[in-house]
């Protein structure tokens, strides 16, 4: 009877081995996956710092440009009211500075648009990532708590299996210690018989 229930805890132990050390490896790729998404989030973070720096500073030229075009059409303007040589002598050049400074104007806020929108996207990715990582973390935290009851489930499985090791040697001690006064009452009781033979 003892020998058979700690055959199956032995059995049962070593399932329980089993289970935990698939849990364990499961637990090992969940953690190098978190470390690739941490690796890759931070690039992303990094790359978005730089596309916001790099919006600021777009947005700083088009206030400059906005600034030198409001300049030049006031010297227009002056120039017009005053009806000076320089109006009738650089209208050209001052034309083609202004459709010049427009394109750049222009061409600028398209490419602040776009970053505008790439900024966005990534902010995007980002807070997707951080969302998985929650979830990832909050997934390896039940792996942990599910890992360490299994552990401690293994742990009381052995200290069972010890306690009925030590019950099967005190029985078979007891045992043989029976066969023995049982050998000497036979010799005893054949002792007594031969004397009244």
């Amino acid at each position: 009877m003892v020998e058979t229930e700690a055959k199956q805890l032995r059995e049962q132990l070593e399932e329980e081995r089993d289970i935990s050390e698939t849990a364990i490896s499961k637990l090992n790729k969940v953690e190098e996956l978190l470390k690739d998404n941490q690796d890759e989030l931070n690039r992303e973070r990094q790359t978005n710092t730089e596309l916001t720096k790099a919006k600021i500073q777009l947005e700083k030229q088009i206030k400059d440009l906005n600034l030198r075009l409001v300049d030049l059409e006031m010297c227009s303007m002056a120039d017009y009211s005053r009806g000076t040589h320089r109006f009738t002598s650089v209208p050209a050049n001052l034309t083609q500075q202004l459709e010049s400074e427009a394109k750049e104007k222009n061409e600028t806020m398209r490419n602040t648009r776009k970053m505008e929108r790439m900024i966005r996207e990534l902010q995007f990715q980002v807070s997707e990532r951080d969302k998985l990582k929650s979830r990832q973390d909050e997934e390896m935290k039940r792996m942990d708590q599910k890992l360490q009851r299994m552990k401690t489930h293994i742990d009381e499985l052995e200290s069972v299996e010890n306690s009925l090791q030590l019950s099967k040697r005190r029985a078979e001690r007891e045992a043989e210690e029976q066969r023995e006064y049982s050998k000497r009452l036979e010799r005893e009781l054949e002792r007594i018989k031969s004397r009244f033979a």
